[in-house]
């Protein structure tokens, strides 16, 4: 039996696998901790999810925007496609930080707009307060390994 299966699905197809294959390593469920931060992440091949006292993002696709080449900390920042009422960001980024000479830590980050993620290391945008732009930050479980 010979199938045509037209470009565009392949393409489709493709571009999936890949966001799935991107993610792998960092597939897996990480805790946050702190009175606005406790709940916890899970991030699979296909899906991201983040629940905290504050925002409650249910389970959505998403899609790779941003990935830690292989000489820098590990990082990796997904959009949600499509965002639960609750959820105040659609931007989500999981990254392992190294602050002075204190152990290593992984982060969790939600931003509320792809913009804000874009310009999250300009002043105006770092230090802003309004809700269009400010991110909530949250230390993730201090153990060896954030995933579980």
């Amino acid at each position: 039996m010979n199938l045509k299966i037209p470009t565009m699905w392949l393409c489709l197809l493709a571009t999936a696998g890949t966001a799935a294959a991107d993610a792998l390593p960092y597939t897996g469920v990480y805790e946050s901790w702190g009175r606005v931060c406790r709940g916890a992440a899970r991030l699979t091949a296909t899906t991201i999810e983040w629940k905290s006292p504050f925002s409650n993002c249910k389970r959505s696709s998403y899609e790779v925007i941003d990935i830690a080449s292989n000489n820098e900390p590990p990082r990796i920042a997904v959009r949600i496609k499509k965002r639960s009422k609750g959820c105040d960001f659609e931007v989500i980024q999981l990254e392992e930080q190294q602050i002075g000479d204190a152990p290593k830590m992984w982060g969790i980050n939600g931003y509320p707009s792809l913009e804000a993620y874009q310009k999250r290391e300009l002043p105006e945008w770092k230090y802003a307060v309004s809700d269009d732009r400010m991110r909530l930050h949250c230390p993730l479980d201090p153990r060896d390994a954030p995933r579980h």
